[in-house]
């Protein structure tokens, strides 16, 4: 047998297996955790470009969220928590869409920007490492059935 015929044996198999179905099968997996983590980011006042989300809240709003008991020195996007508990997490062929389904997503957008969903650079790294176990399995499992 020579080199190349071996070469494919050898990897056609691995070649067959879809890695993109294998990483939104994990994100599947692990959605509440992502959900969780977009929340803490939001939480911490942090766009997913890593700035601070602005603009920030207004006097009005610094002092009702003082009286509440509420972080006011960043914009956290949270006073009832809605908002952040209908966070979705959705899979795509080429990664994992964030967004929310609460009636008030479209005007935190508009005010806001597209960029308080997705994850600033230390929570796309934490998410990666929270894939890969699942990514492995289910590369394993597909490998399994060629």
């Amino acid at each position: 047998m020579n080199a190349k015929r071996l070469a494919t044996l050898l990897t056609g198999p691995l070649l067959g297996v879809d890695l993109d179905a294998c990483a939104r099968a994990a994100a599947e997996n692990k959605r509440l955790e992502l959900q969780e983590l977009q929340a803490e980011q939001m939480q911490a006042g942090q766009a997913a470009d890593g700035a601070p989300i602005t603009p920030p809240y207004t006097r009005a709003t610094v002092k009702i969220k003082k009286a509440k008991g509420q972080p006011a020195d960043r914009v956290t996007l949270r006073d009832s928590g809605d908002f952040q508990r209908k966070i979705r997490a959705r899979p795509q062929r080429r990664g994992v869409v964030m967004d929310s389904t609460d009636s008030k997503t479209a005007g935190l957008v508009e005010k806001y920007g597209e960029e308080i969903f997705g994850f600033n650079a230390q929570n796309t790294a934490e998410a990666a490492e929270e894939l890969k176990p699942g990514i492995r399995l289910e590369f394993k499992k597909r490998l399994r059935r060629k």
